[in-house]
């Protein structure tokens, strides 16, 4: 029985999600008390980043509308009450790719895990990946996103609203 024309997969994927949120929230009640879970890794190798991304994905699957977004900046109004419950240098788990980066530069973790089915979303983050590992700064980053040469007056240290003015101006 298909409900409102949703295709089985998205219902398929919901179920999967549901039932590792189930899992994982279960686990963490096994952890012995006083002991504290092992730290992720430092690092992972590109094979191993590789291996993750390729044998943890689903194939793409069709949507109506294509949602490609980055981030969002209506989410960090969490953050405050987020900074006061979670542990910096965790692993984050994050859905879908709105609020993400938001809350994984607040959190500051060791190693980020995005799910999202959308492979288009996949492609996206791939490419931040990419310039954030590539850049040295955040003009640096700007730099790279735009494909635009970096202006000589711009340190680490501008904010950003002198990196922008000196982009656009660009």
């Amino acid at each position: 029985m298909r409900l409102h024309n949703v295709s089985p997969k998205p219902l398929h994927l919901i179920f999967i999600v549901t039932w590792l949120v189930f899992i994982i929230i279960n686990a963490i009640h096994l952890i012995p008390s006083g002991r504290a879970a092992a730290p992720p890794p430092g690092e992972l190798s590109d094979r191993q980043f590789w291996n993750l991304s390729k044998d943890w994905s689903e194939e793409d699957g069709v949507f109506r509308s294509d949602n490609l977004l980055s981030n969002e900046t209506s989410f960090q109004y969490v953050i405050p009450n987020l900074l006061k419950t979670a542990k910096q240098g965790g692993v984050y788990l994050g859905v879908g790719p709105e609020q993400n980066f938001t809350y994984i530069a607040a959190l500051k973790p060791a190693m980020a895990i995005i799910i999202d089915i959308r492979h288009g979303n996949l492609d996206v983050q791939l490419m931040y990946k990419a310039l954030f590992e590539l850049s040295k700064d955040r003009v640096d980053f700007v730099s790279r996103l735009f494909s635009r040469k970096r202006p000589g007056s711009l340190t680490e240290k501008s904010t950003v609203s002198d990196i922008f003015s000196e982009y656009l101006a660009a």
